[in-house]
């Protein structure tokens, strides 16, 4: 029977499912959700789904230092290992080999708001959209895996293209209850989603303070992250991960982050999914 994976991740339940909240939601599964399924040795022979609900913390924004809590209900639906539905999209599986898999891609693309306190609340919000793209991953050797996520956005929002991809080591007790990810990941993105999340017009400046800035193509950060995972039985399994990351390039150079944010980025929570 096929185990699916649900992770709601984010601190602070209190707070309401939210615009905010779905994106600091796919911000956490990046990179995440299949690792897991593999961590538990999913063998997609059916239809199955989880449900989950966890606590966490993240950045208002890419590159804020005002850090929220919040709380989301998740949910990951599986057909065999050919269709995968959860916050993050729809990925289809077109290609498999005994190392690697290839699978298409769509979902919500990135999106900014900010708080009214701050600055950045007077630059233009950058509007959710469609994204399109693929997702290439498998193993390299022993634990060793990786994965390239591609991301092109196609209606609405910024318009841009990001290429992320990760290096990771997949570590598990031999009777699968207990398991552990450590994860190196880096983003690059091109100039259209780089001038919409960090870059600052003449007119925005005016209104907000910050200096112009122009942002061009490039890496926009490195990020370590660290994912863990205790079965109880074979139902619940209880979800942890910490992510620390430093903006790079234009990203890191950008008034938003000299004069209203921080360079360093972090990620903390932990959740509970439970597997029918």
């Amino acid at each position: 029977m096929l185990r699916v994976l649900c992770v709601f991740f984010v601190l602070g339940a209190a707070y309401p499912v939210s615009a905010q909240s779905l994106e600091s939601s796919s911000t956490w599964l990046q990179g995440f959700d299949d690792w897991i399924s593999e961590l538990a040795e999913v063998k997609a022979t059916d239809f199955q789904y989880s449900i989950g609900a966890g606590m966490g913390v993240a950045p208002d924004y890419a590159g804020g230092d005002n850090y929220k809590a919040l709380g989301l209900p998740l949910f990951q639906i599986r057909l065999r290992d050919t269709l995968t539905v959860d916050p993050l999209g729809v990925r289809f599986r077109i290609w498999r080999s005994d190392c690697c898999r290839f699978r298409l891609f769509a979902g919500l693309s990135e999106s900014r708001g900010a708080d009214a306190d701050t600055p950045v609340a007077k630059l233009p919000d950058v509007d959710r959209g469609m994204n399109l793209g693929f997702v290439f991953e498998g193993r390299i050797v022993g634990p060793l895996a990786f994965r390239l996520n591609g991301r092109k956005e196609v209606a609405g929002g910024h318009g841009g293209v990001t290429m992320s991809p990760s290096l990771g080591v997949i570590l598990r007790t031999s009777d699968q209850r207990y398991s552990v990810i450590p994860e190196v990941a880096t983003t690059w993105a091109n100039g259209r989603y780089m001038n919409a999340f960090f870059g600052v017009t003449p007119v925005g400046s005016a209104a907000s303070g910050l200096a112009p800035f122009a942002a061009s193509s490039g890496f926009r950060e490195v990020s370590l992250r660290l994912t863990s995972t205790y079965r109880f039985n074979e139902h619940w399994t209880m979800i942890g991960r910490l992510q620390a990351s430093r903006l790079t390039g234009d990203a890191k150079q950008s008034s938003i982050v000299r004069q209203a944010g921080d360079e360093d980025q972090g990620l903390i929570g932990f959740g509970f999914l439970y597997t029918f």
